[in-house]
């Protein structure tokens, strides 16, 4: 039978659902306004050619495929919550990388950076938003999840547009990595200590 709104509200509630989903809407707000919206555009100020740039989004989307494959031992020789801090920690230095770049290098060693930080964060992320969840409602769990962080997803490049409009598209790369590190460190540190 579909979930009720009852079981839903419910469901979204629960700490170990919410939790993971609210860590994913900060590491998807930086990703989508860097990878998906402003680290071509300083790369491209910064002299990359098409092909540089074409070369930045295939190289990151391959190392998220890297850190996708990574996950399941890491998670189990160190344990989900470790990874979080790492991936947030990932996501800050390749934010910082773009902050300070004066040559399109700089611009793909974050991307590096960010690729890696979003193929180990995500599948933990959403791994833990379902971990506790009786079998019957993980589905549910895992939509909301997807619901919840999608709201980073959008709001990452309009609100960063709307920062790099006023103070440029480096300084915003700083705000957002200080302000995603503190976030996303605060909140695994709330994460259960079992996870």
């Amino acid at each position: 039978n579909p979930p009720t709104l009852r079981q839903i509200g419910t469901l979204i509630s629960r700490r170990d659902v919410l939790l993971p989903s609210l860590l994913g809407v900060v590491a998807q707000y930086a990703i989508w306004s860097s990878t998906f919206g402003f680290s071509t555009n300083l790369a491209k100020n910064l002299g990359a050619s098409d092909v540089a740039l074409s070369m930045l989004l295939s190289m990151n989307i391959g190392l998220v495929f890297l850190g996708n494959l990574a996950v399941s031992p890491l998670a189990r020789r160190f344990g989900s919550r470790p990874l979080v801090a790492v991936s947030f920690a990932l996501i800050a230095a390749g934010l910082g990388a773009m902050a300070l770049a004066r040559g399109v290098p700089m611009i793909f060693a974050g991307e590096i950076l960010m690729g890696l930080a979003s193929g180990i964060g995500y599948p933990v992320m959403m791994g833990l938003s379902i971990r506790y969840v009786e079998e019957s409602q993980r589905a549910t769990a895992m939509g909301l999840f997807q619901a919840v962080y999608a709201v980073g997803m959008f709001s990452g490049p309009w609100l960063s547009g709307i920062v790099a409009d006023e103070i440029g598209i480096q300084l915003m790369f700083a705000i957002t990595g200080v302000v995603c590190l503190f976030l996303g460190l605060g909140g695994t540190r709330l994460l259960a200590a079992r996870d």
